[in-house]
């Protein structure tokens, strides 16, 4: 009997109305409700698409590319060629060195 008692109070109660209206009530338990439970197709499931990243890779070995091809290239520092005298010089000094060397390694008899 006690029960029904209360039961039928709680039944007559009025409710106040929430804070910024029924729409604004609804919004945020649907919020929490998303929140808890995200919709299937998400990128909080981890199926994320590769092309963005593979797109990004591409732009920047572009970029590297042709950042190397417009880098300005120096000119060449080589040193001037021996001149004829200087070659025939070099080649006596081989030849005087070579016999010597095989003048020293030969086998006495």
């Amino acid at each position: 009997m006690k029960d029904d008692a209360i039961r039928a109070m709680l039944t007559e109660a009025s409710f106040p109305e929430p804070i910024g209206g029924s729409a604004a009530a609804r919004e945020r338990l649907m919020g929490t409700l998303r929140h808890h439970y995200p919709p299937e197709k998400s990128y909080a499931t981890g199926q994320r698409s590769l092309w963005r990243p593979l797109g990004a890779t591409a732009l920047a070995m572009m970029m590297a590319v042709g950042i190397f091809l417009a880098w300005p290239e120096r000119e060449a520092e080589a040193e001037p060629l021996p001149s004829e005298a200087q070659m025939q010089q070099l080649y006596d000094q081989h030849e005087l060195t070579h016999a010597a060397y095989f003048l020293e390694k030969s086998p006495s008899s």
